[in-house]
């Protein structure tokens, strides 16, 4: 029988394989690979350029995982960039994305050379507390008014520099308190106290 033609590529880096026909090609750089086949009595020669574009595939990032809090969104911003195509995981297209619900967050990206990357970041959205200290309060003759929420909180800053569940006040003004239990999501509320002196009572003589 007829002995097979052989095939022979140079370099040989960045291929699967140096000794077949078609081989895979995956060089780090642009690259000229020679190949030269023999077949009976017969070589011949020929060249193929494998271009490498440089890309930000190890740069681009969406940024770090992200906590906010309704009703707050969080907006990922890609207009100053000159990528050719933006595909996000809802299917949009768009060089911007707004997310206000938990869920993972990822685009992939075509640049302007066909050439295409992505990343992902995780988003999650959290409830803050909803505080509410009463209505407004009256103090008699300066007595003493207990201001407190109706339920505990890991963290508690009241107008009066104080940071405890509640605080004792007697005097007329409006105080609020700030609550978080978890250092992102805040809550606020305000009340005001009026002091007033009771009325003098006489019974006569």
């Amino acid at each position: 029988g007829t002995a097979p033609a052989s095939f022979s590529w140079s370099p040989s880096s960045g291929l699967n394989s140096s000794s077949i026909p078609n081989p895979t090609a995956s060089p780090n750089l642009s690259t000229d690979y020679v190949v030269t086949s023999n077949y009976l009595c017969e070589s011949r020669t020929d060249t193929v350029n494998i271009h490498v574009f440089e890309t930000d595939a190890n740069t681009f990032s969406l940024g770090n995982d992200t906590t906010i809090c309704t009703p707050d969104s969080v907006t990922f911003d890609l207009s100053s960039t000159n990528y050719a195509g933006f595909l996000w995981q809802d299917g949009s297209t768009n060089n911007l994305y707004s997310s206000s619900i938990t869920q993972l967050v990822s685009v992939q990206i075509t640049d302007q050379n066909g050439c295409t990357f992505s990343d992902q970041v995780n988003v999650e959205v959290k409830s803050a507390p909803n505080l509410n200290l009463g209505n407004d309060r009256v103090s008699c003759n300066g007595d003493t008014i207990l201001l407190q929420p109706p339920f505990p909180a890991n963290q508690y800053s009241w107008s009066t520099g104080a940071t405890g569940a509640s605080i004792l006040v007697n005097t007329s003004g409006t105080f609020w308190l700030e609550i978080t239990n978890d250092g992102i999501c805040f809550a606020r509320d305000t009340v005001n106290v009026e002091t007033v002196a009771a009325p003098l009572l006489e019974l006569g003589n």
